[in-house]
């Protein structure tokens, strides 16, 4: 009798021992059979990612992004976890983003099932044209795309034109400017512009999309991509801002001479199609150098109607190299090495960005002081050395355009 109570007794803490197995194992595996991410063991919270093979959350019978984010969202430790979670094959974020370092709140609800959000960022006057920017919620690389509707039919998808890119496997997250509605071409039809810049790498990548239409059709006349600066246009700077008019008539330049056939008038001396010559242009522009296939090729000089020059090389219509540029009352409206003359009589020698004096450079000012250093945005911003005019100088930080002393 004592022998069987023993047993029986023994048989019981076996039982009791297998069902109170706290083991990290034991809540891996019960974790994963009841299709959970998070678990918690002795206190802290694990995942049942392994090295081999992450939870992906479709394998589990989440078969949308939105369920699969709202478990996220509302099982979230704070200890543990990267604000991402894999959903067939692909990382995705939740909740929570930092743009320049500033906290931007958002939460799964703000995207479809599939994890993408659609914006109409540009309409036309006539609601003929409408242009939808579709972004998903990826975790740390967005993707992201536009179509261009006509009557609210999609007619381009530019997915189309960064194909090469996906197929590698990057992911296109788009900075977008635009203009609509304008016909700076001035051949009757308006026009949709679009001005698309993404980062491939460390290599900062442009492709400009130019869309003519009327009440019955339209059409994209061209489109090409700039790999480097040599070929940017330099027009984002403009689209961002409220046009003055010696802003839009630079803008109209721009469109036209890369965009427009036909748009210099008359040849007024030499070969202006393959061979040396000189162009007036519809604007008041003046070209005086070599062209190739009916465009600026090789050295030349380029007039603005305002006295704007630029003197070195051209490719295929743009300017090409480090040359020198020099801006007596516009802007400049590209980027490389040039000189800039302003009105009130201050001249600055150096490298320019996106129209802006940006990099090293030397600004002397009519007043005679002198400051050699590093421009960002305009501006004396970084190392440099102020002389002023009296001889006296001061080597060391500036911040938009004050020493910090």
């Amino acid at each position: 009798m004592k022998k069987l109570l023993l047993t029986i007794i023994f048989s019981l803490l076996s039982l009791n021992v297998a069902y109170a197995d706290d083991s990290y194992e034991t809540a891996f595996k019960k974790a994963l059979d009841n299709h959970q991410y998070y678990f918690k063991h002795k206190g802290k919270s694990y995942t049942t990612d392994t090295k081999d093979k992450p939870f992906d959350f479709f394998d589990h019978g989440y078969k949308d992004y939105r369920s699969a984010a709202k478990y996220m969202f509302e099982n979230y430790p704070d200890d543990k976890s990267s604000r991402c979670f894999m959903f067939k094959g692909k990382q995705w974020g939740f909740d929570g983003r930092k743009i320049n370092d500033t906290d931007i709140f958002y939460t799964y609800s703000d995207y479809s099932k599939d994890g993408w959000q659609n914006k109409v960022i540009t309409t036309s006057n006539d609601k003929s044209i409408k242009v939808i920017f579709h972004e998903d919620n990826g975790c740390r690389n967005q993707d992201t795309y536009f179509e261009v509707f006509f009557k609210d039919k999609m007619f381009f998808d530019s997915r189309i034109s960064f194909k090469e890119f996906r197929a590698d496997g990057w992911r296109i997250f788009l900075n977008i400017n635009f203009y609509i509605d304008k016909d700076y071409n001035q051949n009757g039809k308006k026009e949709l512009f679009i001005d698309s810049g993404f980062t491939i790498g460390k290599n900062w990548v442009e492709e400009y999309f130019f869309f003519e239409y009327d009440e019955s059709s339209i059409k994209l006349v061209k489109n090409f991509m700039a790999g480097d600066w040599t070929g940017r246009l330099g027009v984002s700077h403009l689209l961002k801002a409220n046009l003055e008019a010696t802003e839009e008539v630079l803008l109209a330049k721009i469109i036209n001479r890369n965009f427009s056939e036909n748009v210099y008038v008359e040849c007024i001396e030499g070969d202006c199609i393959n061979g040396n010559g000189t162009f007036d242009s519809r604007f008041g522009d003046k070209y005086v150098g070599e062209f190739k296939d009916g465009k600026y090729h090789g050295q030349g000089t380029e007039t603005d109607a305002n006295g704007d020059k630029y003197v070195g090389e051209f490719k295929d219509g743009l300017k090409n190299g480090q040359d020198t540029l020099i801006f007596r009352h516009g802007k400049p409206d590209g980027q490389g090495q040039g000189t800039y003359i302003y009105t009130d009589g201050n001249k600055y020698v150096g490298e320019f960005k996106n129209g802006d004096m940006r990099g090293q450079g030397t600004l002397t000012y009519a007043d005679g002081e002198k400051f050699v250093g590093e421009f960002e945005y305009g501006r004396p911003h970084g190392q440099g050395t102020l002389t002023y005019a009296d001889g006296e100088k001061f080597v060391g930080e500036f911040k938009n355009g004050k020493p910090i002393k």
